[in-house]
């Protein structure tokens, strides 16, 4: 009657030992376990948001040209008709005013008009009665820096005789946004040889 016994004694310790074990492998970890798997989850979730954010954020050329009064129509000739067609008008506060201020005699100011013209500078010579009669504008702006930019290029060419006025009027503004690459690169290059302006920067696309 011994060894039944024995042999009995045996199987349950045995198992007993492998319920104990495969509880063991099956326990439920803590609540410091929890909060550190789930906090390595947030960053990997955020990582990936970051990356999938600067995919998304693609930098583009924003080039924008306040048309002088002569031209109020606003046509442009682009000489792209794609690019045309990305081409947008609208009205805006152009409160800078840069120009030639009025001189002498319609002469004078033709000569001064001519000057400019001749080094890439196109302005608009004011023919009208008034107070700016005989000037030249050169165009108008934005902001300020822009204006002040573009001032220092006229004066790079030896030309001192140039004037910045805070000026508010509504004018067209003929603007367009490219996202930057080779092929846009030379358009609004082109662009911007045909039609001067500081008002080009680059900035994160609009969201369509």
């Amino acid at each position: 009657m011994r060894w039944p016994l024995l042999i009995l004694l045996v199987i349950n310790a045995a198992l007993a030992y492998v319920i104990i074990a495969r509880k063991d492998d099956l326990s439920v970890p803590n609540s410091s376990e929890i909060s550190k798997a789930l906090s390595a989850q947030s960053l990997i979730s955020n990582s990936k948001v970051e990356v999938e954010q600067k995919k998304i954020a693609i930098n583009c050329w924003f080039w924008s040209l306040f048309v002088m009064e002569s031209e109020s129509d606003g046509n442009l000739d682009l000489g792209d008709t794609e690019m045309n067609k990305l081409v947008k008008i609208d009205i805006s506060q152009a409160n800078w005013w840069v120009y030639v201020p009025p001189q002498r005699s319609m002469a004078a100011m033709n000569e001064k008009a001519e000057f400019l013209e001749a080094r890439g500078i196109k302005g608009n010579p004011q023919i009208n009665p008034g107070k700016m009669r005989w000037s030249v504008s050169l165009g108008r702006f934005s902001s300020e820096n822009g204006a002040r930019d573009f001032i220092g290029r006229v004066k790079s060419l030896g030309f001192d005789s140039v004037v910045l006025n805070k000026n508010s009027k509504a004018l067209s503004r003929i603007h367009l946004s490219l996202p930057i690459n080779d092929s846009n690169k030379l358009k609004i290059q082109t662009l911007n040889k045909n039609y001067p302006s500081y008002e080009w920067e680059e900035k994160e696309c609009a969201k369509s």
